[in-house]
Order: structure tokens, then sequence, then C-alpha cells
């Protein structure tokens, strides 16, 4: 039996209803606080009034663990802060056109998303794990109910934003044609783990090292109209060994552009 990596611990007198059914979603064991199971799980799940949170029995987890908050404070900076003349924002092509309809095929925890959309682009994100899925749905739905903070007209930026569950390998014939599809693949850079943000330390915990699929590349050509953008870490390959058209480099990330035009498509078949 291969050892538990996920559960859902409930900290209550009782389990919930709640907790019931996110680890019947999940897959996975539900345990009390009390069960000595919990402190030996290396990852576990806690439904807490503030959303669900990722949290990890890791010495380098984050200490009050991970949820999806589009109220927090580094957000909106990010998001006052120039956000058109950042590489993303250059990346995706913000400057030339003043709206774009965007798919961010590997939507993680959202962040770059919510971005596009505070810029004005109409954005779908697809995440394909569950768990991540749950966490987006739930920071979206508490994002909508508490309207009206620091950033200003949040309902408006989140209507412009839709989640899907899957990837779009799986499901490019139902997705439409877009401007821009993003990718944000989740990999480690070999030799880096220490100074992987914990944040960035708990994803990875969760998700793995993912195989680079040319596949994913090659679905994000044929959906994009105008280009695809890929993230990486400053020195890494390019995605897949797929050679960009032109990249936008920062101190750590670079995000690699692909012109989606039949040449490009046909490049990376």
């Amino acid at each position: 039996m291969s050892p538990m990596r996920l559960a859902v611990i409930s900290r209550g007198r009782e389990c919930t209803e709640q907790e019931r059914q996110l680890a019947d979603l999940l897959a996975v064991p539900l345990l009390r606080a009390s069960d000595p199971m919990a402190v030996q799980v290396p990852l576990y799940v806690l439904l807490r009034a503030k959303g669900i949170t990722l949290c990890s029995n890791e010495p380098l987890g984050p200490r009050h663990g991970l949820i999806v908050d589009f109220s927090s404070t580094r957000l909106h900076n990010r998001q006052i802060d120039r956000f058109r003349q950042q590489n993303l924002a250059k990346a995706i092509g913000l400057k030339a056109h003043r709206t774009l309809t965007v798919i961010d095929a590997t939507a993680g925890l959202g962040m770059d998303a919510y971005l596009l959309a505070c810029a004005g682009c109409q954005v779908t994100l697809v995440e394909r794990h569950k768990l991540i899925h749950a966490m987006l749905a739930d920071g979206m739905k508490r994002a909508q109910s508490n309207d009206g903070g620091s950033d200003g007209n949040r309902a408006g930026i989140l209507a412009r934003m839709q989640l899907l569950r899957g990837d779009i390998v799986r499901l490019s014939d139902q997705l439409p044609r877009v401007d821009v599809v993003y990718l944000d693949p989740m990999f480690q850079e070999r030799g880096r783990t220490a100074r992987s943000g914990k944040g960035m330390y708990l994803l990875q915990s969760l998700l793995g090292d993912e195989e680079e699929d040319a596949c994913l590349i090659r679905a994000a050509a044929a959906l994009a109209r105008r280009r695809v953008v890929v993230k990486r870490a400053r020195h890494a390959a390019p995605y897949a060994d797929q050679r960009p058209d032109s990249h936008y480099q920062g101190s750590s990330s670079r995000y690699d552009v692909y012109h989606s035009h039949q040449a490009m498509r046909s490049r990376i078949a």
C-alpha cells in the first residue's frame, strides 16, 4: 500500500458535512485532528472560515497554509503597480491591444488570471487538479461575497473570469478560440528547492514533478489566434524544447512568446 500523501483533517468536535463532501471529491481520507495519522500525512486540507487551506506537516511548508485570496495586499499592489508595464502584460500583448480574450490553461492559484482580468481581459481559467480547482472556486466565491474591498470593483473583475476543471488537451473541442493562451506549467528547477517560495514549495509537493508535454503547447497553439505565452524559470530550456519567437526576461523568470500563425502551429506539430 502506498503511503498516504493527502487528507482532509477536521479540527471540530464532529466532522462536518462540508468536510465529508470535500474528502469524497478529492478521494482522500477524512481524519480527526486527534488521529495519530493526522501528524504523519505530509499534506492536509483544512476547511477554515477564511477558506479551503492546503497545509503541510513538512518543515518547509508555509506556516499558515495556502489559500486562494483575491483580496491580498500583495496582489493588490501588483494590480496597481503599472501592471501593463510588467513582463507578463507585455508578453500577453496588452500594450498593443486594450482588451484580450485569454485562456489560462494551467490556472494554479489564479493570481495571474486575476491580474489579467483587472486589466480588462476576459479570462478562462482551466485547472485539472481537483484540490486546486476547489480552492480556486472557493476563493472566487469568497471574493464575490466580499466585494468593495481595496480592489474596488472586485465583482466586475471576477465577472471576467470563468473557471473550468480539466486540461486543454482534453477540453480543446469544448473551448472557444481566444487571442492568447497562457501556460505557467508547474515545474521544479533543479538545485533550487531551498530557494523556492514556501507557497510554490507546497504546490510542488502536491503536484510532484510533471513531465513536459508537447501536446499541451500544440493544443494551446490550436486555440490561440494571436499567441501562446509560456512562463519559465529564467535559465530554463524552452518548454518541451519548442523554441519561442521572442521572450521577456526578468530577474528570476522568463515569458516565452510563440506567435500563433499557421507556420507556428506547423512548427510544433
